[in-house]
């Protein structure tokens, strides 16, 4: 169990821990309840609506106070959340897989956009959970000064955005670069990742070793940290095989985590929205799997979030949707417990042999495909997707 200290949490058992897991969350500080839901979007970078002046097309309808399933989300949606969250959970700290920016209008690069979603969540946070630890990624939309880039001048905004993070991390590379490791409890470590370093649409990406001393060598730096570590939650906001990841960051991390498969206890991810998980293959053999988070931000489904649990190493978490739909229409906002991953699945723990079970089982098993489908994006179902295809890299 955690015990507060100070400013601080000391753990008094290196076996049970557990947090809550956010995932881009997207929030729009300038979203705008009544406005139109489908919009025309000629000056969009995105194709989000909900603001003042947009113009309606037809089909729209007004977006409400809680949100809308094909925008990005408003202050009051994650503040609810979290209202929830302190009134229903336990946990000891918190993860934020990063992608706190919304998608943006073209005035975006004249603006503070970025900068003050990533604020208003770190106040948020603190405002709800003063004494929980929380622990932030930098997303891909977590950029300067636009989406996906680190246009020169992004190392400012990198120190403005995670210097409130100090309180709760001292790692001089997060300022620098946004990346860092943190001691849990003696054993079990934080690394943190910026895989926007290593962003495909990123006009300044690093793509090759003699290029990586722009991110202090970060590449570098997590092989040294998993090599002097026993046990590691691994943190990086874009998925390794994602097709927003460069060629360079894939080799790169298939090596270090094929190399240090026994020292990381899990790869953490967001990213794609949706509740899955990836299993890694090198010379036909599974060597590594991630779980990819899903959304506070609505994209076609409700906000999902996750708790996770890890005790005595075994590794479980529940996921949490809450429905805006009903919310909207009651007046009354709540979430749900969806399932238990274990219990759901008949494992034993989340670990690379157990989820090699059950996507084979989920291969002849139609029932359990058909459960892995509905908690992919609730209300959401895409039969177009290959569900069982996007598991294996």
């Amino acid at each position: 169990m955690l015990k507060t200290l100070l400013t601080g949490l000391l753990f008094t058992s290196c076996c049970a821990m557990s947090w809550l897991h956010l995932s881009d969350i997207h929030v729009d500080m300038r979203y705008k309840d009544n406005a139109p839901n489908k919009c025309v979007v000629w000056s969009k970078l995105g194709t989000m609506c909900c603001r003042d002046n947009d113009i309606a097309i037809g089909g729209s309808e007004p977006c409400s106070k809680y949100g809308d399933l094909s925008n990005d989300v408003p202050p009051l949606l994650v503040t609810s959340v979290l209202g929830w969250v302190g009134d229903n959970l336990y946990f000891d700290f918190i993860i934020n897989t990063g992608d706190d920016g919304s998608h943006k209008d073209v005035n975006q690069v004249f603006s503070n956009d970025n900068a003050d979603s990533i604020h208003f969540i770190t106040d948020a946070l603190d405002s709800h959970f003063p004494s929980k630890p929380s622990y932030r990624v930098m997303g891909n939309h977590d950029s300067y000064w636009n989406v996906d880039q680190t246009f020169p001048g992004y190392s400012r905004f990198v120190a403005d955005v995670t210097n409130p993070w100090k309180k709760w991390i001292n790692d001089s590379n997060m300022g620098s670069y946004g990346y860092y490791s943190h001691d849990l409890d003696g054993r079990t470590k934080l690394v943190v990742m910026n895989s926007l370093f290593y962003d495909a649409h990123n006009l300044f990406q690093i793509n090759d070793v003699s290029y990586d001393k722009a991110t202090g060598n970060q590449i570098a730096w997590l092989e040294n940290e998993l090599n002097t570590s026993k046990d590691v939650l691994f943190l990086n906001h874009i998925p390794m095989t994602s097709g927003e990841s460069n060629e360079y960051m894939k080799s790169a991390l298939s090596n270090l985590t094929h190399r240090y498969s026994n020292t990381i206890t899990a790869t953490l991810n967001g990213h794609s929205h949706r509740s899955r998980f990836e299993l890694y293959k090198v010379g036909g053999i599974y060597v590594s799997f991630a779980l990819i988070n899903p959304s506070i931000y609505t994209d076609g489904h409700y906000p999902m979030f996750r708790k996770y649990t890890y005790e005595e190493g075994v590794l479980d978490f529940e996921e949490y949707v809450c429905n805006i739909s009903a919310a909207v229409e009651t007046n009354n906002f709540t979430c749900t417990k969806e399932y238990s991953f274990l219990e759901e699945y008949s494992l034993t723990n989340i670990d690379l042999p157990n989820l090699v079970n059950l996507y084979e089982r989920m291969q002849t098993n139609g029932t359990l495909l058909d459960m892995y489908i509905t908690h992919y994006s609730p209300p959401e179902l895409d039969m177009t997707i290959d569900y069982l295809g996007e598991i294996v890299n």
